[in-house]
């Protein structure tokens, strides 16, 4: 009886370490967010109007951010030739600068926006951010030469450069562009990131504790045999 109720204690307590560690492995994984902050930077390949006017000429440093919510969200229309996914956004705020010399022209715009993925004659690829402001429009563009299948999802896309990773394939064209009505424009290339490190899972700080505790629950049930054997 008392060897039933010792088994029966052990298997409690194992459960409940077992239990444990599945909370910090759990603990552990990255939870999805719902608002994203999407980067993007390069540099000026083309200046018109007001930003040639101010010195902006090829060559110089842009950088920007752009607002991002709800990108599981999307409507589908396609095409005999066409197969689209849009991703609408509303809000969508956008921020532009662009550098020359020590000058910064800064533009900051709240409003409408979509990203579109889009599958084109079978045969290319692309994605096409768009945000506007009341009297400016930002452009971002990425197409492959491969076939990809629309995205369903942008969740976890927070910089432009890491486009050529959602889809595969070689880069055909990668740029953007931001207008001011009427004024002027600046085309720009953007950067991509360095190649990321391989991701290691870090070793949760209790997990020491609960292998010790697994060998110490072995440790016991191999001195209870053995005393069983002996008697």
């Amino acid at each position: 009886m008392i060897a039933m109720l010792n088994n029966a204690r052990l298997r409690a307590i194992g459960a409940g370490l077992l239990g444990f560690a599945a909370m910090l492995f759990a603990a552990s994984a990255p939870s999805a967010a719902s608002t994203y902050t999407l980067t993007y930077s390069g540099q000026v390949t083309a200046a018109t109007g007001m930003f040639s006017t101010l010195g902006v000429t090829g060559g110089d440093a842009v950088s920007g951010t752009v607002g991002l919510e709800n990108l599981d969200v999307y409507s589908e229309f396609s095409s005999a030739l066409v197969f689209n996914r849009l991703f609408s956004q509303f809000p969508m705020p956008s921020a532009f600068q662009v550098s020359h010399g020590v000058s910064k022209f800064t533009f900051e715009n709240d409003g409408i926006g979509s990203i579109l993925s889009q599958l084109y004659g079978g045969t290319t690829s692309s994605l096409f951010l768009t945000a506007f402001g009341p009297v400016t429009q930002l452009s971002l563009y990425y197409e492959t030469g491969a076939a990809n299948v629309p995205l369903e999802s942008l969740v976890g896309l927070t910089d432009w450069g890491q486009v050529p990773g959602l889809l595969s394939g070689s880069i055909a064209s990668l740029f953007g562009k931001f207008e001011v009505t009427n004024l002027g424009s600046v085309t720009f290339s953007i950067n991509l990131p360095p190649a990321a490190p391989v991701a290691t899972t870090p070793i949760p700080a209790a997990l020491p504790l609960f292998i010790s505790a697994l060998g110490g629950l072995g440790f016991v049930g191999w001195r209870r045999r053995r005393g069983q054997a002996a008697a």
